[in-house]
């Protein structure tokens, strides 16, 4: 048994297309950005099948903080440089590359305290040197640029603590953490 979300009613055995929205500041384009997929072994019995579904793409999380600026609340944060698109099989649960495809995405806010903002991207390895986050406050854009290779890893939730400088206009790294995404797996019942 296999299953996956957002399930479309087009797609086959075989790979298919997949893209995350480019605008995932609204539950609608997040959740539809959110592929999972489950595989299960069973035998036709009255009990239900348990599946657990895991995070095939990687989650970007930025929290920011300032020292400047008293008030981040009407910034906005987008994850640039990547590429939105992948192909993926719901039969095997397998990504593979695909023709480039690389836009910026409007990540959601999910805290308004410590002003975090998440975002889902296609695994990839995006190139030192590339703008990777930008943040728009107070009619100025600021971004931070990766000074090394960085590699977005399937079912990773990547999170970076950024510092808003106005004066220097600029993002300062303060912290990045990588850890597995499996804390926010779902589970459900799939039954004859």
């Amino acid at each position: 048994v296999t299953a996956y979300h957002p399930y479309n009613t087009t797609w086959t055995s075989t790979s298919h297309e997949f893209s995350v929205s480019t605008d995932q500041s609204t539950n609608e384009g997040y959740l539809a950005s959110d592929l999972l997929w489950a595989t299960e072994t069973a035998t036709k019995t009255e009990s239900p099948v348990a599946l657990t579904f895991t995070h095939k793409l990687a989650k970007i999380n930025v929290t920011l903080t300032s020292t400047d600026i008293t008030d981040l609340s009407g910034a906005t944060i987008s994850i640039c440089g990547t590429n939105i698109t992948t192909n993926f099989n719901p039969t095997t649960g397998e990504l593979s590359a695909t023709t480039a495809n690389v836009q910026e995405i409007k990540a959601g806010v999910t805290t308004q305290n410590a002003f975090t903002a998440s975002a889902i991207v296609v695994p990839q390895t995006v190139e030192a040197s590339t703008k990777f986050i930008k943040v728009s406050h107070g009619g100025k854009t600021f971004y931070y640029t990766l000074t090394a290779d960085k590699e977005l890893k399937s079912g990773h939730s990547h999170s970076y603590t950024l510092t808003v400088k106005e004066a220097e206009i600029e993002l300062n790294l303060k912290s990045e953490n990588i850890i597995d995404w499996e804390n926010e797996m779902c589970e459900g019942d799939l039954e004859e």
